[in-house]
């Protein structure tokens, strides 16, 4: 079985996805048994979700003030305003 440390390193560096199939296998036997990379594995997927899709949002073409005025309309919070709706 590979260590904690290991495992973190194959799935951070990407080395994991060009590994070959017994080195796959070791990593996968091991997140099955270590709750602890488990949670990381999980927490590193989610971290690469939300980079991709901010990525995304950053290529998207600048909508201008008709764009926010929709966001706003439809209540999507992810305007310029700071999260307080209706105080002063």
């Amino acid at each position: 079985m590979i260590s904690c440390q290991r495992f973190v390193f194959l799935l951070t560096s990407g080395e994991l996805d060009e590994s070959g199939w017994l080195t796959r296998l070791q990593a996968g036997h091991h997140r099955l048994v270590c709750r602890h990379c488990r949670a990381f594995a999980a927490n590193d997927q989610r971290l690469d979700e939300i980079v991709r899709a901010q990525c995304e949002r950053w290529l998207q073409p600048d909508r201008g003030d008709e764009g926010a005025q929709t966001d706003v309309q439809q209540g999507d919070p992810s305007g310029d305003d700071d999260g307080r709706r209706g105080t002063d």
